[in-house]
């Protein structure tokens, strides 16, 4: 116990290390998520549209493309917009053909709509794809509406009013969410996963990343020590095996006051839920870094050969696992899942095993250096 309180003791009075451990985690995690935030809200596609058929139904489209919050609409006429396009101001062009309303009234919509694009064009497919839906809605609505009217007609009912209302009684279906829409819903397990709470959260995906590194960085005491001080603790009574038990136990002790101070500012800057299965995952994700940082370290002698490759190391696995931007491929076989994903009970229970089978290994290769 006297090592693991002196180990704590020697961490936290260097500066360094207290910059390394909790500022640079916190800080960075919460400055680059907002500016990653901030970008988001900022980032729109910029789209010219060309009415031609200046219509009811065109005006309608219009509308609602503009109330897009990722797109931005700019109403030009034709020639307007190709030299837009052509200046790559807009990533591409979608005009309303003369003849749109009266197209889908006969329940047409094949070529109503064309698009222009440019070889820079980057978005076009997300536009196409909002577009297409919102032609879908109007077809959709119209088609209620004749069939409503045509039960009419065959009953004898004479009623001059029922297109408009069957048409706005179906139109009012699609808010705020169209009918038939799918909720995701995911078992693993005993466990049901809703997937809206699984979208990727930006600043935990960033906290892995500079957890995993801070993790790397304050585990470098094993290298500077490996040449010095492990050959004479080997010949005490405890002997090595103890000291870095107690060593690396003081270091994660550290690590979790860090993870529960992230846990509760985030809370507190409604970054993420109040759910204590979040801290333990948290906790949990500590736990297979620290482990993985030891076992770096015990393969190491030159501190510079292992800052340098335990950067590259937390990089690769920051960028693969999903750290900086979602890698679905990829992603849940990597430790970053366990905080950014709801994981079974199976798997945390073979993530415990697993690296403490790691800590176990790295210790005795260390120790057999001294035998």
């Amino acid at each position: 116990m006297r090592i693991l309180i002196q180990k704590m003791k020697q961490f936290v009075k260097n500066p360094v290390s207290l910059l390394f451990l909790f500022i640079i985690p916190i800080g960075a995690t919460i400055g680059l998520g907002s500016l990653f935030e901030k970008g988001q809200e900022e980032l729109a596609i910029p789209i010219a549209l060309v009415d031609e058929d200046k219509s009811d139904f065109s005006k309608i489209i219009t509308k609602r493309m503009s109330d897009q919050s990722k797109i931005t609409i700019t109403n030009v006429s034709r020639e307007k917009a190709e030299k837009l396009l052509a200046t790559n101001e807009v990533d591409s062009i979608f005009m309303i053909k003369q003849g749109f309303q009266d197209n889908l009234l006969q329940e047409k919509r094949e070529d109503t709509i064309e698009v222009w694009v440019s070889p820079s064009s980057m978005a076009v497919g997300i536009v196409r794809e909002v577009m297409a839906s919102e032609v879908i809605r109007l077809t959709s609505n119209i088609k209620a509406a004749e069939h409503v009217e045509k039960l009419y007609n065959q009953k004898g009912i004479e009623d001059s009013s029922i297109w408009d209302e069957a048409y706005a009684y179906t139109d009012a279906q699609w808010d705020p969410e169209p009918l038939m829409t799918i909720d995701y819903i995911e078992q693993r397990g005993k466990d049901i996963v809703d997937a809206k709470s699984e979208i990727i959260n930006p600043y935990l995906g960033l906290w892995t990343f500079f957890t995993m590194l801070a993790c790397f960085l304050a585990i470098d005491w094993i290298i500077k020590e490996r040449n010095t001080i492990f050959a004479r603790i080997q010949t005490t009574y405890q002997g090595l095996s103890s000291y870095l038990w107690k060593s690396i136990s003081g270091y994660f002790i550290l690590h979790v006051l860090q993870a529960f101070m992230s846990f509760i500012i985030f809370i507190k800057l409604d970054i993420v839920e109040n759910r204590m299965s979040l801290l333990v995952a948290m906790i949990l994700y500590l736990f297979i870094c620290m482990s993985l940082s030891v076992l770096f370290a015990s393969f190491t002698r030159n501190l510079n050969s292992y800052y340098i490759s335990s950067f590259l190391f937390v990089l690769i696995v920051g960028v693969l696992g999903g750290s900086f931007f979602p890698v679905p491929e990829l992603s849940e076989v990597f430790p970053q899942s366990f905080v950014q994903h709801t994981a079974t009970n199976m798997q945390t229970i073979l993530a415990i095993c697993v690296s403490s089978g790691l800590i176990v290994f790295a210790i005795r290769r260390v120790k057999r250096d001294y035998n």
